[in-house]
């Protein structure tokens, strides 16, 4: 899916960039090597906003770039101002290559051949490229044809770049729920088998460990200044197998609250989801 979603943004941007082309190969405007500094300074840029919150909102900011570049694409087939096609097209460049990198890097981790993966979104980017230039032939102009099929694209585009956000957000869920599920014996499931045992007579040192794990909780909390509702939260978490929906219904918040919590004491205690949240707190030692 992320090599289909790569392949129809080249097309959009290669488009724009033919026709960038096209007016400086006319000598209609010498484009000098400037906005080389832009393709720099996008790149950087696009590393800083994509990694903000886990890199929860990089596919959602190069939705946006394209979505950009295919108005722009429309608007100089209408006569627009070169200036704007230029500007935008070398910005969005800078986002696109990390976009790609950062995309196909991922899926190498989890990949039987992590280095075919690993280069394959800069490939996928070539080969489009080639095929639409050999194809077009290097456009004069951009036409009106190309700014429906651009329209078209972007529309494919939407629909598979919704769809494997849907696809990633899910597998996040069921490795989180995997792990909290592994953990959950951890919180009080021997303490049960026990008390089962003993006919259900709760021991002193059984009243210890209850205490213990209060008072780490509390410090836990007091440690990395957590809120009411962040403990809540974390508290709901660490008891609980179900998932963010069922957590939110039983807390009275929305999902959406649910993550911006868990983003929040993702920041405060440098770990990554739900799932490092959870694994740091069970390996967190109050008396160190």
């Amino acid at each position: 899916m992320l090599i289909g979603i790569v392949f129809l943004q080249t097309i959009v941007f290669t488009t724009l960039d033919n026709a960038v082309t096209a007016v400086h190969a006319s000598g209609g405007v010498d484009i000098g090597q400037w906005p080389r500094l832009l393709l720099a300074l996008s790149g950087i840029a696009a590393g800083f906003l994509y990694d903000i919150r886990g890199r929860r909102w990089m596919h959602m900011i190069m939705y946006c770039v394209t979505l950009l570049s295919t108005i722009c694409v429309i608007v100089i087939g209408f006569g627009g101002p070169f200036l704007l096609g230029l500007l935008v097209f070398y910005l969005s460049a800078g986002f696109f290559s990390v976009y790609f990198t950062v995309g196909f890097m991922d899926i190498s981790y989890h990949s039987a051949k992590p280095k075919l993966w690993a280069g394959l979104g800069r490939a996928v980017n070539n080969v489009c490229a080639l095929m639409i230039m050999t194809l077009a032939g290097g456009f004069a102009s951009v036409r009106y044809e190309v700014m429906i099929v651009a329209v078209i694209l972007f529309f494919l585009i939407s629909v598979l770049a919704f769809s494997y956000q849907n696809i990633l957000i899910g597998m996040e869920l069921r490795s989180m729920e995997a792990a909290a599920s592994a953990l959950m014996p951890q919180t009080g499931g021997t303490a049960e088998a026990e008390n089962k045992q003993t006919g259900g007579a709760a021991k002193p040192e059984d009243k210890q460990t209850d205490l213990s794990t209060t008072d780490k909780f509390t410090a836990f909390g007091e440690q990395y200044s957590l809120t009411e509702r962040e403990r809540e939260v974390l508290r709901a978490l660490l008891s609980s197998g179900e998932n963010v929906q069922d957590i939110a219904h039983t807390l009275g918040i929305s999902r959406a609250a649910i993550y911006r919590h868990i983003s929040n004491m993702n920041e405060k205690t440098a770990t990554k989801a739900r799932m490092g949240l959870i694994q740091f707190y069970y390996g967190w030692n109050p008396e160190k």
